[in-house]
């Protein structure tokens, strides 16, 4: 039970975060603020999952937390039309999924 709602949870805010950061980046064009974003979307997901599991650890939220984060970072690039393939940026995406899988 534990491991649907973090699954859930963890898409639901992947996807939302996902389609949020490329709209607020496709409104307000700051140099770095799309790397900024994608960081906090990493921590986002990780957190959300955690709180919908009662903090609970393992592989398979590890796993959830990481398809989220990507899920997330492939509709940001899509819809963003590529403006993630930077070095920022894609630094940015490496420490938003450590952040995202670190709590489990």
């Amino acid at each position: 039970m534990f491991l649907a709602r973090g699954v859930g949870a963890g898409l639901l805010v992947g996807i939302l975060g996902g389609i949020g950061v490329s709209l607020i980046v496709r409104l307000i064009f700051f140099p770095y603020l799309l790397a900024v974003l994608i960081v906090g979307l990493g921590y986002l997901v990780g957190e959300t999952i955690s709180l919908s599991t009662n903090r609970k650890r393992g592989m398979r939220l590890k796993l959830a937390a990481g398809v989220s984060m990507f899920l997330g970072y492939s509709l940001i690039t899509f819809i963003t039309g590529g403006m993630t393939f930077n070095i920022v940026n894609l630094l940015a995406g490496g420490i938003g999924f450590y952040l995202a899988i670190s709590k489990f």
